[in-house]
């Protein structure tokens, strides 16, 4: 038994913008449009400084909501990174609907219905992670196991609390 309310949708995306609202608009656009049956609950985590361009305004609207972020303070590598992961660590513990969608501003996914696809295929294989893995061109990354640029997660698999984006670097 589910403790996710279908009354939510089937889906969650958490995504951080720095300075992509634009980018962002057009996929929540996108994937009404080609996903008509489904509700879709965003999660909107807003990492552009004050006074930057293309912002979203902090609140929440329908199934749209918009968390300011943190300021980038990090130091030493990635701090691009380290930033982009805090705002995702943001996003998650906000999820209220059993299966979550970390996607990039600028990743779009163009197969019609592909969320019903995706939640069936996920609760038919058993599935706690979906999604792209990274470009094999990557070879440093992690091979055969979805990226943070389109990961699905099953959240009676894996806890909200037991997910952390944090970059992990060899100093």
């Amino acid at each position: 038994m589910s403790i996710y309310p279908e009354t939510l949708g089937a889906l969650t995306i958490c995504t951080v913008s720095y300075g992509h609202r634009s980018l962002i608009e057009t996929n929540i656009k996108f994937i009404k449009k080609i996903n008509p049956n489904f509700s879709v609950n965003w999660v909107i985590v807003e990492n552009t400084p004050e006074g930057k361009g293309d912002r979203f305004d902090i609140g929440e609207t329908g199934n749209i909501k918009v968390i300011k972020g943190m300021e980038n303070n990090f130091q030493g590598i990635a701090k691009a990174s380290q930033h982009h992961a805090s705002g995702l660590n943001t996003a998650i513990q906000e999820v209220k609907t059993r299966f979550a969608l970390i996607l990039d501003p600028d990743f779009y996914i163009v197969r019609n219905n592909w969320i019903e696809e995706v939640v069936k295929h996920m609760k038919k294989n058993n599935l706690a992670f979906f999604g792209a893995p990274y470009n094999p061109k990557r070879y440093l990354k992690y091979r055969y196991f979805p990226c943070i640029h389109c990961m699905f997660i099953d959240l009676e698999k894996v806890p909200q609390g037991e997910l952390d984006f944090t970059p992990q670097y060899k100093v």
